[in-house]
């Protein structure tokens, strides 16, 4: 029997990137301006990467950004519009909406 082959996981870089710029710009009580990178082991089908499928959010709640898929496919960039709160625990979600070229979930 052949090997089944895995779906592409996004890398842990990014949410590791964004906790330490939470935690090292929050005792200064700073807002918070950055740009997240979720990196794909696959390209991605363009037309699924949008900001109904990768959200960010704050305690649930959808914050308002900019999704875009750079040129290589690979890389989804998440821009808020908005600054972000200091001492808040902003999360991620990428929808199984989201697909490789090929149409299998990314997730």
């Amino acid at each position: 029997m052949a090997p089944v082959p895995s779906q592409p996981q996004p890398t842990r870089r990014w949410g590791l990137i964004v906790g330490m710029l939470l935690t090292l710009l929050a005792g200064a009580g700073a807002l918070l301006f950055y740009t997240g990178v979720l990196e794909f082991t696959e390209a991605l089908d363009p037309a699924t990467v949008t900001s109904s499928n990768v959200r960010l959010l704050d305690n649930g709640v959808p914050v308002t950004a900019t999704v875009t898929l750079a040129t290589s496919g690979r890389t989804v960039v998440l821009d808020p519009v908005l600054a972000l709160d200091p001492n808040t625990l902003y999360t991620v979600d990428v929808t199984t909406s989201v697909t490789d070229a090929g149409g299998q979930a990314a997730l």
